[in-house]
């Protein structure tokens, strides 16, 4: 019952709140809001105060609020008002609480006592009631012990903090005199100044006090005037005072007598004496000993009416900090219908009123399958890259053997700073050290030889390892191993990398002595580790390819992890070569996380791999590049990709022709050119993805001949290279053409592309589903969710709330919309369906409305739902109108037809508003021609109240064929009326038993009567008797009244007379006053029992 409340569906909650014998505080107190309203059963302020005061007697701290409030404005019982309210303040309510000290410190419905005002206000204000708070503070700073004092100056900041203005005046006091804080006359006067600015007018009045003792007294006079006229008694008393003393320069007895006056008439004692002394004395007035005379009395001896309207003015004014003084002006007031609602109709008892209405979300409104192929240019680029490299075959080893980079002899002496030695790259092509010495002619190796010599002589590291590599390339001196060795190890010796590189190629190549692979590895590795990345890089083509003996023996086994590794801290030294391989491998590598965002990061490492590489001079990266810039948002960098296309591509590249392809297609540093792209893609056409694009465009008819054939054979090549979106858009065309297609969607779906996976799952949900089929579905939305796709965690979602396929769990529903919802606004769903599991109370134990609101809060500006739903707890939780309205427009200005709907009932009922019909009927009509079948029948109601039967008949006939209980009523009535043309009884009695088997309680009611008056239709008491019966069964007064007197008559077997008091005493319990006389009737006869009643007639 509660879950049915809390999602709108009041009839249902109705149904199965009512039937429950033993109901919960908080099922009372919903039991007793649909009563009073009319939602989802007949509207009964009797029923509703029956279910209000026993859920409060169960605890219910909103219900005795409620009850508090009832007893106070409605039974003017003050007395039994306070007791709801201390009940809800011993609940820690604040709101209660403080009504509790206002009601003791001004004796309202209770002595006035200061003591038990203290109890509730010192409650109140642990629970940061700011008016507590000063109360409290004023109690201490009265004491004379320091430490109670000292008590009440935290009591007083803390009201101060919260901006009390009353607190703010007692804080600008005591800084003006020094008492308990530092004097400080400019914090004083910001504390007044504050006061005043938030319109306190006692503010007013005391700043006039201020301006008195400063002798100002035209300002003093300004501040009482401007309080007086606010109806403030001290002020216009100090104003009458102020002109009354002839030393004032504003002396003047007539006016001095007019303010007297006015504060005498709001009730003050000493204004109305000091009146009655200006009678006797003729100040200002005439002597009328008459006037003085009453003027005394009512000073002596107050009215105690009048004297009740003041406790409860200053009560008011006391609980608002002056700003109304009417307690129905407070937030005591009788909330929503009791007081803000304008339809009268709306509310009499035994009426339906409609209730505002929520957004269902239905499992067709989540899975909603698209079968549409993949639009090739809504793929990235640079995943078409990721594709390519997959599908073609990743590099092979390099023929002969492995090359490696060396650093190049000097071409001058070296500077006093030691400078980073630079290498020149032999990966491919080896390097020609004869070609470099030639082409510097000019220098003379020979000399530069013996400086090296001299200095590597003395023990500099950098010369013993130039001159080591001289003697093992023979330049400026013989060719001699044995001594490049010998230097080389000098070097080394001296923790010189460069050294320990070449020592290391030297023994592992086994140039000019016996190759070593164990010595030539440790140089490598201890250069490598040391943080040369010539060794690193040279390493990881080690351990990538292994590495063989001139036999072909291999002699250093590969280890992918470790060349990886290597690769990667020669990267991180921006050495090029390294950057490219590891980035090649990269591209190729699968990712363990697969993820959404895994990938990005992927591939802005890898674009960063590629760029450094170009930088280097690695030529080989540029066109790779190329197709990561080409979908980057510089236009520089798209215009540089372009020119690398062409370039590659006129050089037969077919990854350039499919790039450049790709490039005229979207519009890429080139204007948009379909024909061109075909050609460039034919170009590529042994390449999958072109493949892939030429046969969705073949299938498709962009930029050629539409060719289904054509595109089936493209696709199939495509798919048959494991490109999984071909296998895809083959399924879409397959679907498309009537064939059978799940067996490419599903190859799609198992290589992980995430629009077949959800397709399939959305095609499986979209159906009735075999539980297998569930559980597949379940399967893949999970893949996908966990590699944080938003739909697929929405949708998982909302498997876990709904049970589908699953055991229901609201927890993992939680998991999944947040998850879904804290990637961003997407549409809204996610944060909208989040928002609605703490609405409907299926987190935790109880609905979290504020909660529910911020979730709804981040969307709902462009998601009407959430806005809607915003509204609805505003409306239904609180009472609180406005806001309702404003979400409600909010929504509707969406153009969403439910919050159309909401709008109109508030311009339809007055709700806190004037009554629109105009607006009312626009809105309904809005909200019907998009299916609201409450809107037709609003709209339809309207109508027959302007008696326009005409306007009215197609809408209530358009809501009774969407089987609206309320419309098929409606109907019945007008027929019965005789409204309809050409309409009988008997088609009115249809209507009727449509609505009745419904449950629609007026229908059930109209047909009881029908049958039992005979004026229409053939009288039937039987039948009338079964249609009150049902309606007693659910506690609708005047269907018990009218049982009992088939009853008390024996003109039924429905039930006998020994029951017809029990029905009337539960019909009088219910507020029946015909029973009620009924009842003192069956006494006065004194009637034991009521067999014989001959004056009871049907």
């Amino acid at each position: 019952g509660l879950e049915a409340y809390y999602t709108g569906d009041f009839a249902r909650a109705a149904a199965l709140l009512k039937d429950k014998t033993n109901r919960t505080a908080i099922e009372e107190y919903y039991m007793g809001r649909m009563y009073l309203y009319g939602y989802g059963i007949l509207k009964s302020n009797t029923l509703a105060y029956q279910s209000f005061k026993h859920a409060a007697e169960k605890g219910s701290v909103s219900a005795q609020l409620l009850l508090a409030k009832i007893e106070l404005f409605q039974n003017n019982n003050p007395e039994q008002a306070l007791v709801w309210f201390k009940k809800a303040a011993k609940a820690n309510n604040r709101s209660a609480q403080m009504y509790c000290a206002a009601a003791y410190l001004y004796g309202v419905g209770t002595t006035k006592s200061a003591d038990s005002a203290r109890d509730f206000y010192t409650a109140a204000a642990k629970g940061d009631n700011s008016i507590a708070q000063q109360s409290l503070a004023e109690d201490f700073l009265k004491e004379k012990q320091a430490a109670n004092r000292k008590i009440g100056l935290n009591w007083l900041n803390k009201a101060v903090e919260a901006r009390d203005p009353e607190a703010e005046m007692m804080m600008a006091d005591l800084c003006r005199k020094g008492d308990l804080v530092a004097k400080n006359q400019d914090q004083a006067t910001q504390l007044m100044e504050d006061a005043i600015n938030q319109e306190y007018v006692p503010a007013y009045y005391q700043m006039g006090r201020l301006k008195l003792e400063q002798g100002a007294q035209r300002d003093a006079k300004n501040w009482f005037e401007k309080a007086a006229k606010l109806n403030y008694a001290p002020a216009q008393i100090a104003l009458a005072e102020l002109y009354l003393d002839p030393k004032n320069v504003n002396h003047s007895l007539r006016n001095g007598f007019f303010w007297m006056q006015k504060a005498a008439a709001a009730g003050s004692s000493t204004a109305q004496q000091a009146v009655a002394a200006m009678y006797k004395k003729g100040e200002g007035v005439p002597v009328n000993e008459t006037l003085a005379t009453e003027w005394e009395h009512k000073a002596q001896q107050q009215d105690p009416a009048q004297l009740k309207v003041q406790q409860q003015k200053k009560m008011a004014e006391w609980l608002s900090r002056g700003k109304v003084s009417r307690m129905e002006d407070t937030e005591y007031q009788l909330p929503g219908i009791y007081s803000v609602w304008q339809d009268k109709n709306a509310l009499r008892d035994n009426i339906y009123n409609q209730p505002p209405q929520l957004h269902l979300v239905r499992r067709q409104d989540i899975y909603q399958v698209n079968f549409q192929m993949i639009s090739p240019n809504d793929v990235p680029i640079s995943q078409y890259y990721d594709a390519m490299m997959t599908t073609q075959e990743a590099s092979s080893k390099p023929t002969g053997k492995l090359m490696f980079p060396h650093y190049a002899v000097p071409t001058s002496r070296p500077d006093d700073t030691v400078k980073e030695k630079s290498a020149n790259i032999a990966q491919r092509d080896g390097y020609d050290y004869l070609n470099q010495m030639t082409s510097k002619s000019s220098v003379d190796y020979s000399e530069l030889f013996k400086h090296l010599l001299s200095q590597a002589m003395i023990g500099d590291s950098t010369a013993q390892f130039d001159v080591a590599l001289m003697y093992q390339q023979g330049v400026g001196v013989t060719q001699s191993i044995e001594e490049a060795l010998k230097f080389y190890q000098l070097a080394a010796a001296q923790n010189d990398l460069p050294a320990e590189y070449h020592l290391g190629l030297i023994y592992l190549q086994g140039k000019g002595v016996a190759p070593d692979y164990k010595i030539g590895m440790e140089w490598l590795t201890d250069a490598a580790f040391k943080g040369n990345y010539y060794a690193q890089y040279a390493l990881a083509r080690i351990y990538e390819y292994g590495y063989q003996d001139q036999n072909g023996r291999q002699v250093v086994p590969a280890d992918k992890e470790q060349a990886f590794e290597l690769y990667q801290l020669a990267a991180i030294s921006y050495y090029g070569p390294a950057q490219y391989r590891l980035a090649e491998i990269m591209v190729r590598q699968p990712l363990k996380d697969p993820s959404v965002e895994a990938l990005q990061t992927r591939h802005k490492q890898i674009k960063r791999l590629f760029q450094g590489a170009v930088e280097f001079g690695v030529e080989e990266a540029k066109l790779p590049l190329a197709f990561y810039n080409a979908s980057d948002a510089d236009e520089t960098k798209q215009a540089e990709a372009f020119v690398d296309a062409q370039r590659a591509a006129a050089d037969n590249s077919p990854d350039a022709a499919f790039l450049l392809g790709m490039m005229y297609d979207r519009g890429i540093a080139t204007s948009a050119d379909a024909k061109r792209a075909v050609y460039w893609y034919e170009q590529a056409a042994t390449n999958p993805m072109s493949a892939f694009i030429l046969g969705t465009y073949a299938a498709e008819g962009k930029g050629m001949r539409k060719n289904t054939e054509k595109a089936v054979d493209c696709l199939q090549f495509a798919a048959s290279k494991h490109f999984s979106a071909a296998d895809y858009n083959l399924a879409v065309l397959k679907k498309q053409e009537g064939e059978k297609f799940l067996p490419y969607l599903e190859k799609a779906a198992d290589s992980g592309l995430s629009q077949a996976g959800l397709t399939l799952a959305d095609y499986y949900l979209s159906r009735d589903s075999t539980s297998s089929e569930l559980q597949r579905a379940r399967a893949l939305y999970e893949q996908f969710a966990k590699r944080g796709f938003q739909s697929a965690q929405l949708k998982l979602g909302y498997l876990y709330e709904n049970g589908l396929g699953v055991t229901r769990d609201y927890t993992q529903a939680l998991n999944w919309y947040t998850a879904a919802a804290q990637q961003g606004k997407s549409q809204g769903q996610a944060q909208y369906l989040l928002g609605r599991l703490y609405q409907f109370g299926w987190i935790g134990t109880s609905p979290d409305q504020a909660m529910a609101k911020q979730w709804y809060a981040t969307i709902k500006a462009q998601y009407a739902p959430a806005a809607v739903a915003y509204g609805f707890i505003d409306e239904i939780e609180n009472d609180d109108y406005q806001h309702a309205f404003s979400e409600y427009q909010q929504a509707a200005d969406l153009g969403d037809p439910i919050a159309q709907y909401d709008l109109a009932l508030i311009y339809e009922k007055g709700k806190n508003q004037a009554i629109d019909l105009d607006k009312a009927k626009d809105l309904y009509k809005q909200a019907g021609q998009k299916n609201v079948v409450k809107a037709m029948t609003s709209l339809g109601n309207i109508y027959v109240l302007e008696q326009n039967i005409s306007r009215a008949l197609p809408w209530l006939n358009l809501a009774i064929s969407n089987n609206d209980a309320d419309a098929s009523y409606q109907m019945g009535w007008l027929a019965e009326k005789g409204l309809i043309p050409h309409a009988s009884i008997n088609q009115a009695i249809q209507y009727y038993q449509t609505a009745a088997s419904q449950g629609q309680a007026n229908a059930i009611l109209a047909l009881a009567r029908l049958y039992k008056s005979g004026s229409s239709v053939k009288k039937d008491l039987e039948k009338s008797a079964r249609y009150y019966a049902q309606l007693a069964q659910d506690n609708y007064p005047e269907a018990q009244y009218q049982l009992a007197k088939f009853c008390l008559s024996n003109a039924t077997k429905t039930c006998t007379a020994q029951e017809a008091k029990t029905w009337l005493l539960k019909a009088e319990q219910n507020g029946s006053q015909n029973a009620t006389q009924l009842l003192r009737l069956l006494t006065a006869q004194g009637q034991g029992t009521v067999s014989y009643i001959e004056s009871i007639r049907v």
